[in-house]
């Protein structure tokens, strides 16, 4: 990495946001579809509902591990699972409360905070790498469609881990680049900064990690690459310790929690067929396609990679490309032989080993898994095309690029708009959310994984049990119970499928079993009512 912050020259800044602002407009142009379908999500809304929760002072059974501290008989989110912070919620908690609570408004307030973390990592690297690689590689971004979909049907949660990836890296080179600054012109006001800069570097790295986890993967391929390219000069200073007291401050809750997580997950290996879902995974994440197999699928995790996807976008290509121009450009300029300061050192190595490293972590097999290398596969792209900003062919190469994203991202936006969400994410749930939204006589029973923590955010009336963190009611067939339960092929649990059978045995004289259709006329689940005992 460059010892010392470079010169920037009048308007850069100017530039940096109106490109920011053409890019944020463009995207609210494609995310208000999504504010309607796909439906909503049971781990989008997991987040969401803990937040709703504090708000309106009602409790309910979210997924196991969850944690709540009482604040004046409210309960306010704490971790959405031992492994997970709630930092979404804590995001989302403002805008409900001004806003109220709905699909549009999670969807458009996770969008942006999505454009705030794309607009903080075009300001570091603007501080890093200049005008031309920031502008190249935000667009690269915005236009990505993993990206994009993440931060408008954030599930996993991610999104925080982006914010908090993006405003750490921003402050850790405003720290190192001010430390290695040859002439400090006031020292007692650099001073300050470099105090600042440090405590606020390790705070959002402890709370990225106190976000979820694999925090750490990212946090720990990033510190190897630096150490790497910096490994014949002193990095280590006092301040260190204030970042160290940042991370503490923020991450202190997770490392509380590490304990209880190994407790809970004490076999190490992976499973079977993991790292070939891994491998399928980080393969659809470089092609563009993984958002449209898992919406195609209907959220089936196991059938997503088995047709071909209809979308293709070269950005795996791209990559490979880059990373072989930026190892084997001319041997005057090789990082083979001058890397010191190199940042395009820097970026193959991150990208390298947090890619090992996600491979190696047990069960990280999901797309918000596998960004954990984002953004650095973007600033190798938009680095070895800034340095070859003279051929013209490499201009064209890089809008092509661009236009297959935004091809694939249209491409997927329609499938939305035809099925409205297939299976797991089908907005047939928000339909049946709306007809029992006011029923406080009903108790809905989630006989299946996929619809209670939607019911928790979607519905105010009704009392919602799930079996699987709670027992199943004591009256099985009373005419007060609503059962939702997935057809054989969107099922997990399969807890439903005895109930299913029975309705079918018994008939509609004595069993209201009622199909809830996607756009296409597709099953995406059932409501079973009892009419009697």
């Amino acid at each position: 990495m460059d010892n010392a912050a470079p010169q920037f020259k009048k308007g850069e800044f100017l530039s940096i946001f109106a490109a920011w602002l053409l890019l944020a407009v463009l995207w609210v142009c494609m995310a208000v579809p999504n504010t309607t379908v796909p439906g909503l999500f049971y781990d989008e809304a997991q987040c969401a509902g803990m937040a709703k929760d504090f708000l309106t002072g009602r409790s309910h059974q979210h997924t196991r591990g969850y944690q709540v501290i009482n604040i004046g008989g409210r309960p306010f989110p704490a971790f959405v699972q031992p492994y997970g912070g709630a930092v979404k919620s804590w995001l989302l908690l403002p805008v409900f409360a001004v806003f109220g609570t709905s699909q549009a408004v999670l969807r458009l307030t996770a969008m942006a905070w999505g454009l705030v973390a794309l607009l903080l990592f075009m300001l570091w690297t603007w501080r890093w790498l200049g005008r031309n690689t920031a502008l190249l590689a935000g667009v690269l971004l915005a236009s990505d469609p993993t990206f994009f979909f993440i931060s408008v049907l954030d599930w996993g949660p991610v999104l925080p881990s982006f914010l908090c990836r993006f405003a750490c890296f921003y402050f850790a080179l405003r720290w190192w680049q001010l430390r290695n600054q040859p002439q400090i012109p006031q020292p007692k006001e650099s001073k300050r900064k470099l105090i600042w800069f440090a405590f606020f570097a390790g705070f959002f790295a402890g709370l990225g990690f106190f976000n979820k986890i694999d925090f750490a993967v990212l946090l720990a391929g990033v510190l190897a690459a630096f150490y790497c390219c910096n490994i014949r000069r002193s990095w280590f200073h006092p301040l260190l310790t204030l970042a160290i007291l940042g991370f503490l401050v923020t991450g202190g809750p997770m490392l509380a929690h590490l304990p209880a997580i190994i407790e809970d997950n004490p076999s190490g290996g992976n499973r079977a067929g993991e790292l070939a879902e891994k491998f399928n995974t980080a393969l659809a994440m470089y092609n563009g396609s993984y958002f449209y197999r898992l919406m195609d699928a209907g959220g089936m995790f196991n059938k997503m990679f088995q047709p071909r996807a209809l979308v293709f976008a070269p950005i795996g290509i791209a990559v490979l490309l880059a990373g072989a121009f930026l190892v084997f450009r001319p041997a005057n300029e090789s990082i083979l032989r001058n890397a010191s300061g190199d940042p395009a050192l820097f970026l193959l190595l991150a990208t390298l080993f947090i890619t090992i490293g996600t491979f190696l972590l047990p069960k990280a097999v999901r797309i918000h898994h596998m960004v954990a290398v984002y953004p650095f596969p973007q600033l190798m792209i938009a680095l070895a095309v800034t340095r070859l900003r003279h051929c013209k062919w490499v201009t064209g190469l890089f809008v092509l690029l661009v236009a297959f994203q935004l091809l694939a991202l249209c491409k997927t936006q329609q499938l939305l708009r035809q099925t409205g969400g297939r299976g797991r994410w089908s907005d047939a749930i928000n339909a049946f959310a709306r007809q029992v939204n006011d029923r406080s006589d009903l108790t809905i029973v989630s006989a299946d994984w996929g619809f209670n923590e939607q019911l928790i955010f979607l519905t105010d009336g009704p009392k919602l049990i799930e079996p699987f963190w709670s027992k199943w009611p004591a009256d099985a067939r009373s005419t007060n119970l609503i059962y939702l339960l997935h057809p054989p092929e969107y099922s997990l649990y399969h807890f439903g499928q005895s109930r299913l059978d029975e309705a079918r045995r018994e008939g509609p004289a004595a069993v209201e079993l009622k199909p809830w259709l996607d756009h296409q006329d597709r099953v995406a689940f059932y409501s079973l009512h009892f009419r009697g005992p």
